[in-house]
């Protein structure tokens, strides 16, 4: 809730969704007119896909992780230079930790799938390459 007395006023909503906004006019000779209206503020979908990572267990960048918001269904998954899964998952809390089958991968570059879709409802597809340093 949020009131003002300026002309053109501005307010951030902290969440999404559908919000009655009550404006109350008054003018210089004490005249008031109200009027509201609902409107939809909706929501931003984000997703950070980092381009490398280091696995040597440092507790410092460990994880494959991609990070968002906005995001009602995620899946992603890894594989080597010649196709073959290594992993996969559909948690956006779950990253890969450079291993397959219970052993840390070679040092390289190695390819990611993910698809999300949004607060609306909307596909999203990306394809790219992740690279493990240590």
């Amino acid at each position: 809730i949020g009131t003002a007395t300026m002309s053109n006023p501005i307010y951030e909503y902290q969440d999404t969704g559908y919000f009655t906004v009550t404006q109350i006019v008054i003018s210089n000779f004490g005249c008031r007119d109200t009027t509201q209206r609902e409107v939809w503020v909706k929501g931003e979908y984000v997703l950070f896909i980092p381009n490398a990572f280091r696995p040597n267990g440092d507790s410092k960048n460990n994880t494959f992780f991609p990070k968002g918001m906005g995001i009602t269904k995620f899946k992603m998954i890894i594989f080597d230079r010649w196709g073959e899964k290594l992993f996969e998952t559909n948690s956006l809390d779950e990253g890969w930790d450079g291993t397959y089958k219970g052993k840390f991968v070679e040092l390289g570059v190695y390819v990611y799938k993910i698809f999300t879709e949004d607060i609306l409802e909307e596909d999203h597809k990306y394809i790219g390459r992740v690279t493990i340093i240590r």
